[in-house]
């Protein structure tokens, strides 16, 4: 039985051994494809979910938003798994999704704060206060290389050759995006210590 993509996310993890050649496991029938697929993408899924949503939160200051995107991120790639598993990262792949999507959420919170700025505040619910929130609202604030440079280096720790892959430019231009994006932090970090 095929499963739809929420229940594939959600799923307890499969019990029993998956077979070791997928595609082999596909021709054999179409049930038998469907539960092949099902569990690639559920080990696929466990192994990269904890990393896509730190990336994401590093983005976005918030867990609530940042699971929200990634699972978001998860659902494309189940969608499009039979490409994106033949893909030399699958995982790589997600957390650019997941960053995009959290770049693109960033912009448009900064928009319908203006706009409430504008016409007067409701009452909302924000997230708790966080000891480093005001370094992820900074990273956040960063334009979108720069950010996703400085948390794939920093929060999701991954090597310059990995860093430069998930922004889809070479390392010297990851160390450019990195340089800037610290000397901005640095100058935002220097200006809120001149203001106490």
């Amino acid at each position: 039985m095929q499963h739809e993509p929420a229940q594939a996310i959600g799923a307890a993890p499969p019990t029993g051994t998956r077979p070791t050649d997928p595609e082999a496991a596909l021709a054999v029938t179409p049930g038998r494809a469907s539960t092949a697929v099902d569990d690639a993408f559920a080990d696929f899924y466990r192994n990269e979910h904890a990393r896509t949503v730190a990336l994401a939160r590093s983005l976005c200051g918030s867990w609530a938003v940042a699971e929200e995107l990634a699972q978001d991120a998860f659902v494309v790639a189940h969608r499009r798994w039979r490409r994106v598993q033949t893909l030399d990262d699958p995982g790589q792949w997600v957390r650019r999704v997941a960053a995009n999507r959290a770049v693109s959420s960033f912009r448009r919170a900064q928009a319908e704060r203006r706009a409430v700025a504008r016409l007067g505040s409701p009452s909302a619910v924000e997230d708790p206060p966080s000891p480093d929130r005001a370094l992820l609202d900074q990273i956040a604030a960063l334009p979108k290389q720069q950010a996703l440079a400085v948390a794939a280096i920093y929060v999701d720790q991954l090597d310059a050759d990995e860093a430069a892959a998930l922004l889809g430019c070479s390392a010297s231009t990851l160390r450019t995006h990195l340089q800037r994006g610290r000397a901005a932090l640095r100058a935002a970090y220097d200006s809120g210590d001149a203001d106490r």
